[in-house]
């Protein structure tokens, strides 16, 4: 009787600590910031060094140890984004999609339940550049080791079958036509097809309803295999676990994924050379418009000069050059910001903003106004040293999760960025001049040949847009 209460009070408990941990876990998830943007990442004296080793397949692997919670996460950052889709659009974002819904070994349903029942989460996100898969769990062997089989599972045999594939296709062909009702989403999509034109970073990350209806399993399957390959991946592990099993993770995560060669580099990015301003016709009361073009890589040795020098044009929200000239002093726009995409090509530089119909035209004008001041003229003493104070002050914010420290790590490795990155970061903020910025943005940043796209009803005497 004794043994049967004990027993009974032990099921309680791990019941009980699945429970919070799912519901912590659930809260990882809706803060986790995986937008990789010109953001700041941070290091701090409590995160200890990265670990970094490649497996026999291939496959890159980044581990920090994170003793706090017993738990475990796990991002598998995978060269398949939509710049990949060169034959269906949208086949990219599909596979990516299906592989949270099930194995030949579990249905949809049984792979959520099973992973419900241990406390683990599975998740993806299809993005342009990349393709991740994240997974957490807890740590200890009778929770980790079942949630792996269950992970490795998908890897080894995802199922593709026509019910998963036509129920996705439905799903997707609906975030579309959602996307076609949101004046964002649109713009959006009109400025990447105008500044990369035939460039496969034009490539909607969806696809198109017409593509997307036409995407079979074998095509499914064929993408799967050409690209969640180790050589095309990297995995980025954080948690409270030893080296030793670390390793062990990475070598069974490995071993799971499909036989394959590392793709092709991309073809490089054509510089627009000419401005250009499209009109898209959206009835609404406001005009939404992205203005900007292609102008940075990843591994750019002028990141920094450019993440510091953006924060002040437009990236330091209500502090920023462009917010005051624009909203502040004149009222124009219900938001303005700027800010660097980049890739591994040549990722976009943006300035975004809303502003009512009949203001177009003079939002525009001092945006074009300002720009061009802060690319001739650099930043101000002062200016530089607040932002470096801002960016500096709120680098130990940028980590807030073991999900986000793994997706940070994820996206060292998959721009092969030095492994003293977080540990450099601030030093290499501080060490950032006027000058620098001055240089940086004039070698990148050309008013004169950027893309504008404007969604709305057109705006009063504008004859320069070329209408969509």
């Amino acid at each position: 009787m004794e043994n049967s209460k004990n027993n009974l009070l032990m099921m309680v408990s791990i019941a009980a600590l699945i429970l919070i941990l799912s519901i912590v876990g659930y809260f990882y998830f809706r803060t986790s910031n995986h937008a990789h943007v010109l953001h700041a990442t941070r290091h701090t004296t409590g995160i200890m060094a990265v670990q970094n080793w490649t497996t026999d397949e291939g496959l890159r692997v980044y581990f920090m140890p994170s003793p706090e919670l017993p738990m475990v996460d796990m991002q598998l950052a995978v060269d398949a984004g939509s710049v990949r889709d060169t034959n269906i659009l949208g086949v990219a974002y599909l596979t990516n999609s299906l592989l949270t819904q099930g194995s030949q070994d579990n249905t949809t349903d049984q792979l959520a339940n099973k992973l419900e029942g241990l406390g683990a989460q599975l998740s993806n996100e299809a993005r342009r550049d990349v393709a991740v898969l994240n997974l957490r769990s807890l740590t200890a062997p009778r929770f980790l080791d079942p949630t792996l089989a269950l992970f490795t599972g998908v890897l080894q045999k995802p199922l593709f079958n026509d019910e998963n594939v036509n129920r996705e296709k439905k799903q997707v062909i609906s975030e579309i036509q959602s996307l076609l009702e949101s004046p964002d989403a649109v713009a959006k999509h009109a400025f990447y097809m105008a500044i990369y034109k035939t460039h496969p970073y034009a490539n909607p990350i969806h696809g198109e309803m017409e593509t997307v209806a036409q995407i079979i399993p074998k095509d499914i399957a064929q993408f799967y295999t050409a690209h969640y390959n180790p050589e095309n991946a990297v995995l980025s592990i954080v948690g409270d676990l030893s080296i030793e099993r670390a390793k062990e993770i990475a070598e069974t995560v490995s071993k799971a994924l499909p036989e394959g060669k590392k793709l092709q580099a991309l073809p490089a990015v054509i510089d627009q050379r000419t401005a250009v301003q499209l009109q898209v016709a959206f009835p609404s009361t406001q005009t939404h418009i992205m203005q900007g073009a292609p102008a940075l890589r990843r591994n750019d040795p002028d990141y920094f000069n450019l993440y510091v020098g953006n924060h002040i044009l437009g990236g330091g929200s209500l502090v920023s050059r462009l917010f005051d000239k624009v909203r502040e002093q004149r009222g124009l726009v219900y938001d303005v910001h700027s800010y660097f995409l980049p890739f591994r090509e040549e990722g976009p530089f943006i300035i975004g903003l809303q502003t009512r119909n009949e203001e177009v035209n003079q939002a525009l004008s001092v945006v074009d106004e300002a720009l061009r001041e802060f690319i001739a003229k650099g930043p101000s003493a002062e200016e530089l040293s607040a932002a470096k104070k801002n960016i500096t002050g709120s680098f130990n914010l940028q980590f807030s999760s073991n999900r986000t420290i793994a997706a940070q790590l994820a996206m060292l490795g998959y721009y092969e960025l030095p492994l003293d990155y977080f540990k450099t970061f601030s030093d290499k903020i501080n060490a950032v001049t006027s000058e620098q910025i001055h240089k940086a943005f004039e070698a990148h940043v050309h008013p004169d040949n950027l893309i504008t796209v404007m969604v709305g009803p057109p705006p009063a005497n504008n004859n320069n847009s070329e209408k969509k």
